[in-house]
């Protein structure tokens, strides 16, 4: 393989988000600092134990997919390679629109605290409801 290929995979796989360390900074928050950030949750529930179970689910459009576009443009240019101009663009979709962004934190709560959670989804936007750091 050769090394430029090599530096580009490595440089991928630096930018794959890891869902452990989304997750970690959640651990031991309270419902309500939860709810602070994400707002209510979509569903919820207890078990006989007094664990309470909170779903969030996000959804946003994806920005991939196909599209075609066309350009049209004018200009004016002067003896002096010196160049004015005027453009437009349009974009059209093309196929069917792709599947929207989808991330689920299923949070578990234990005396008030974050005591389990699973992530499911697109891991970047996931990355999107990481825990604000501290605020200075």
């Amino acid at each position: 393989m050769n090394r430029s290929i090599c530096l580009m995979l490595l440089l991928v796989a630096g930018c794959a988000t890891d869902p452990a360390a989304l997750r970690a900074p959640w651990y031991d928050a309270t419902y309500d600092e939860v709810a602070a950030s994400w707002g209510k949750p979509l569903a919820s529930s207890k078990d006989p134990s007094g664990s309470e179970m909170h779903l969030w689910r996000s959804e946003a459009p994806s920005t991939s997919g196909s599209s075609v576009g066309m350009g049209f443009g004018m200009g004016s240019g002067g003896g002096r390679g010196v160049g004015i101009g005027v453009g437009t663009g349009i974009s059209v979709p093309v196929g069917p629109a792709p599947a929207p962004l989808v991330c689920e934190r299923r949070m578990t709560f234990r005396d008030g605290h974050v005591v389990e959670q699973e992530w499911t989804g697109d891991p970047n936007y996931c990355e999107t409801f990481k825990r604000p750091g501290p605020r200075s």
